[in-house]
């Protein structure tokens, strides 16, 4: 949003949903959970104390948020499943999609250490045949015994934060092993755009690389850029462009780095082009181990051409973060399902388009009454087009008038149903009146 505005949305979704429904924000796959209080804490003058503020802002409010999901965890939901059944459910948390910062925000973990795993950060940049992950009781033991005994040195040796959890009430919910690989910040924006690029430009050259990728002819399905990648403006670099210019990459610089380089520079684009696939098989997984080891086993050659020694890849988080992509995929599936670019879309539908169209003044209650309304709206036509359809494959010749229901008859049963809340009608005339 502009004008100094800011919302944060939540989304939720359901892990029986197809990802191919999930990932198009037409289908409405992913719904509005709620909006994430925002307070720069002004009147704080110690940096780290708002700094922990502003994390306990965000889980209190997640905690609440979530209070719902946390009653039918321990206590089960009736629900009817598509067999006509009616069983009673325990839902959880699986599966959980965000960026670097937010991340360690939600697992409550310092940037200097990673969400996933306790891997310190002097080894970060390392790749290690065995990795000890974060365990929920682990992390959620060493905050009890800060909150009793005020002592920190439980919290720096995980490299934990003096917060406790929105996760920490929810049963069985290790959110350290929720995390699913981020296509579009771990890799195109990030790896690809933030280094590997700049890494390029350091040796070969940035007027170069731009000369090359205009020169490159025009090809069915490639994007061709007449500028170079260099007349790209950040703030409207997007993830389309990093995925675009990807594809054109390889046969841009091979020809000016060694051998050993260009096995490099392979080795990490496979990577990411493997984990972009929608079905990874386990071979697929084993060639992408490989391909991350052949990196780490080259990326020397950077060193006295783009970094002074190897020290500087412990800095790197978004590298570090690729050593866990097998495993979460192995675990929760391939990334394309949780890619962080289908909130970027809904941010468009949840947050851009209902500010405009709130009065500016205190617009998060309006932007949530303008959702409402369109929620309902879709429940309403979906019935309505249910009910046609089926409407008009009967043969009407063959049913007794009294088996048929009108239209306006359908709109008076579906207003009366506690189930939609009482229609859309009562909503829209309790909105008049507030």
């Amino acid at each position: 949003m502009c004008g100094g505005q800011k919302a944060y949305p939540v989304y939720v979704s359901f892990g029986n949903l197809d990802k191919d429904w999930r990932r198009k924000p037409s289908k409405h796959g992913m719904y509005l959970l709620g909006y994430l209080p925002v307070d720069a804490f002004e009147d704080v003058a110690d940096d780290d104390e708002r700094r922990r503020l502003k994390a306990e802002l965000v889980h209190r409010a997640m905690e609440k948020m979530l209070l719902p999901l946390r009653e039918a965890s321990e206590q089960g939901v009736e629900m009817w499943c598509p067999d006509g059944r009616l069983r009673r459910i325990f839902p959880r948390v699986a599966a959980y999609t965000a960026d670097w910062p937010e991340q360690s925000l939600q697992c409550c973990t310092s940037e200097g250490g990673c969400p996933i795993c306790k891997t310190s950060n002097s080894v970060r940049g390392q790749i290690e045949d065995e990795i000890e992950l974060r365990e929920r009781e682990e992390t959620l033991e060493a905050l009890r015994t800060y909150v009793k005994t005020q002592n920190e040195a439980h919290l720096n040796l995980l490299h934990l934060k003096p917060v406790w959890p929105w996760w920490g009430d929810l049963p069985d919910v290790n959110l350290s092993a929720c995390f699913a690989p981020d296509l579009l910040h771990q890799a195109y924006q990030g790896l690809f755009k933030t280094h590997l690029r700049h890494w390029m430009n350091e040796i070969i050259g940035t007027d170069v690389l731009d000369d090359r990728y205009a020169a490159m002819p025009r090809a069915e399905g490639l994007r061709h850029f007449g500028n170079g990648a260099s007349s790209i403006p950040n703030n409207r670099w997007t993830g389309r462009e990093s995925k675009e210019l990807l594809a054109q990459f390889f046969p841009t610089v091979v020809g000016d780095l060694t051998p050993e380089m260009t096995q490099m520079v392979r080795a990490l684009v496979d990577f990411m082009y493997r984990g972009h696939a929608a079905t990874l098989t386990e071979s697929d997984l084993v060639e992408m181990d490989n391909d991350l080891g052949i990196f780490h086993e080259l990326k020397g050659t950077l060193i006295g051409k783009v970094y002074e020694d190897k020290g500087r890849f412990n800095k790197i988080a978004k590298l570090h973060m690729l050593r866990h992509w097998t495993h979460s995929i192995r675990e929760l599936g391939t990334p394309d399902g949780f890619n962080t670019e289908i909130p970027e879309h809904l941010h468009i539908e949840y947050a851009k388009v209902p500010w405009r169209a709130s009065n500016k003044v205190k617009p998060l209650p309006q932007m949530v009454k303008y959702i409402q309304r369109q929620e309902a709206i879709r429940v309403h036509r979906a019935i309505l087009d249910r009910y046609l359809a089926g409407n008009q494959n009967d043969n009407s010749d063959e049913r007794d008038e009294g088996d048929e229901l009108e239209e306006s008859d359908l709109v008076d049963v579906i207003s009366d149903d506690p189930e939609y809340g009482g229609g859309i009608g009562d909503m829209l005339e309790s909105d008049v009146e507030a």
